[in-house]
């Protein structure tokens, strides 16, 4: 019985750490919006808000590691490349394709399909604000089984290759300032190099994890220090204080490793509860869940929405509560029927099962 309890337990983590991730995405969302709808001024021009909202602003660097971890693992494992390749052109390509034409035609309705501008808004993932991080998961996807076979030149623990990553990631920021320029520079998988090749090296490794955990004190205590580093960094301007984007960026980079790290490391045990069985439930809806939660946002932010959440005594609160509740009853529904599952390239209804196998799901997705 303990054994089974354990399994279920380690199995079960991965969604475990996407439910926290999508449920701080829609957070972090739902305030930067709600705070403009309800409050009449942007989350950026106040020190106290934007030092909160950048807090809570970890959620895409987590999913990337979890995401990189768990391909990894899957193409270490059985070598089958085209069964790979299969699999996230259905879980992943399909579903960034359908959502981009979907948010290209919802924010632009008036100026109808456009075949040019759909063409710039998958290569940047910009048909809506949150879609460049499902553009950067589809290059993960192509990133993966070539880091994999790289990895097999160079064996590498897990430290070092944070620190490598990390250089690697101020060189891409030098580059990106310096010479490229782009204009959507965190649409690319050279944003977050960091998480990318951490998850490689947790992907590639059982062990990482119990690594990850042994430390986990040292790990929670980094993030806690570079997050408010990170906040400091951020805010200083508010402040009348001058801080570089380089300061910000390696602020953010060290702040969301190692919290993605410590999360690694304790989510085989912690949480427990209803808590872990709630957080799970909803991280095996957070593809549906992260795709749709914009629309909801957009339609309870509407004149009429604003009146009624102004009259609320919280009112952004109550917006982003609505909003993930809506969501959340949405990507429930889709899942339910077989044109939803087929749309997200999924065979199965996961919370059907026992946590047992939900976790063996989310462990092999």
């Amino acid at each position: 019985m303990n054994v089974h309890a354990a399994k279920s337990a380690r199995n079960d983590a991965v969604d475990v750490l996407k439910g926290i991730g999508i449920f701080f995405v829609v957070a972090n969302h739902c305030f930067a919006r709600g705070t403009r709808k309800f409050s009449g001024f942007s989350v950026e021009s106040d020190v106290w808000h934007y030092g909160f909202n950048r807090l809570i602003h970890f959620a895409v660097p987590l999913f990337l590691f979890v995401t990189c971890a768990l391909l990894t693992r899957s193409i270490a494992r059985t070598g089958d490349l085209r069964k790979f390749a299969h699999s996230r052109w259905r879980k992943t390509v399909v579903p960034y394709l359908l959502a981009t034409t979907v948010y290209h035609l919802w924010y632009k309705a008036q100026d109808g399909f456009q075949i040019q501008r759909w063409f710039s808004d998958v290569l940047w993932g910009s048909a809506s604000f949150h879609l460049y991080f499902t553009l950067v998961t589809v290059q993960v996807s192509i990133a993966a089984p070539i880091l994999v076979w790289l990895s097999r030149k160079c064996k590498l623990n897990w430290v070092t290759i944070t620190v490598v990553a990390m250089g690697l990631q101020m060189l891409a920021f030098w580059v990106q300032r310096e010479h490229l320029q782009m204009a959507r520079p965190a649409s690319t998988i050279f944003w977050y190099l960091v998480p990318v090749l951490g998850g490689l090296a947790a992907g590639l490794d059982d062990k990482v994890r119990d690594s990850m955990f042994r430390v986990r004190s040292w790990l929670f205590g980094g993030a806690a220090l570079t997050a408010a580093a990170y906040v400091w960094f951020s805010i200083a301007k508010l402040l009348g204080q001058h801080a570089t984007s380089d300061q910000i960026n390696l602020s953010y980079a060290l702040f969301t490793a190692f919290l993605a790290y410590g999360l690694w490391g304790i989510s085989p045990k912690s949480p427990t509860g209803k808590l872990r069985q709630g957080l799970a439930w909803l991280g095996s809806l957070s593809l549906p869940l992260f795709l749709v939660h914009p629309v909801f946002m957009s339609l309870l932010g509407g004149p009429h929405g604003v009146s009624v959440f102004k009259a609320m005594p919280f009112p952004t609160f109550a917006y982003w509560v609505s909003v993930l509740v809506l969501s959340t009853g949405f990507a429930f529904g889709v899942m339910q029927t077989r044109f939803g599952r087929w749309v997200l390239g999924s065979n199965e209804v996961p919370w059907r099962r026992s946590p047992a196998k939900l976790g063996d799901r989310a462990e092999s997705s």
